[in-house]
């Protein structure tokens, strides 16, 4: 999902902000700031943000683009402890299901993907499963993928689910108004980005994977059709 999250040098920095001075490494989460992703989303040189969507990126052991795949997996734990041991439908092609997938494996007893729309099957060992509802039932569904059709159909495809937890970015393309069930008491959550623990510790899990199968591009590369996780190297 093109822009959501970046990591760069500080060029300068308002009167009022502590804790982070002009030439540190930070990274910026445009995604939690609600920025306009297609238009906004930090793939330019210079991208100006409110502080509270900065983290200073000090960690010297990982380079720029190991610190940007953590980042990105940088879920906050007490969402991540909402699906512990609970049967989970994850859904979606940002590397961002990969701390879910993760907490399911440890503390679930049952999760499950739909292949043709989820990054990696082959590396997310969950039971596959069908993009309509055939009668499993989940108490919980991730999704992240950045297609409307395929996020609405899973939403009233599993209405009984009592936890949607959402990539911030598919947040405005979503009807959920008119997709969950009025009478069922739904907890909807948003991913939240910055727990750099929890991103450490996932990164270590999938490295070689992540290394491996996320393309470091110029943004000159880019292709008119994203279907993938990119990284996009502006300088």
């Amino acid at each position: 999902m093109l822009g959501t999250i970046a990591i760069g040098k500080v060029v300068g920095i308002g009167v009022s902000v502590q804790g982070i001075s002009e030439g540190s490494r930070v990274i910026v989460f445009p995604v939690s700031a609600n920025a306009p992703i297609e238009v906004d989303g930090a793939c330019q040189s210079i991208y100006s943000i409110d502080i509270k969507y900065v983290l200073e990126a000090s960690q010297k052991a990982f380079n720029d683009l190991e610190m940007l795949l953590i980042a990105s997996l940088s879920i906050h734990k007490k969402v991540l402890d909402t699906i512990k041991g609970l049967s989970t439908l994850i859904v979606g092609n940002d590397i961002s299901i990969l701390p879910f997938a993760y907490y399911s494996m440890l503390y679930s007893s049952k999760f499950a993907i739909i292949p043709r729309y989820t990054l990696w099957p082959e590396l997310i060992k969950g039971e596959h499963v069908s993009i309509y509802n055939n009668g499993r039932k989940f108490d919980a569904v991730i999704l992240a993928s950045p297609d409307p059709l395929v996020n609405n159909i899973i939403l009233k495809s599993h209405q009984d689910a009592s936890i949607i937890i959402i990539h911030p970015s598919i947040l405005s393309t979503l009807r959920l108004d008119s997709l969950l069930h009025p009478d069922a008491e739904k907890h909807i959550l948003t991913m939240k980005f910055g727990d750099i623990a929890t991103g450490i510790e996932v990164f270590n899990v999938y490295r070689d994977h992540l290394i491996k199968k996320v393309e470091l591009l110029n943004f000159n590369s880019i292709s008119k059709s994203i279907k993938a996780p990119l990284i996009i190297q502006i300088n």
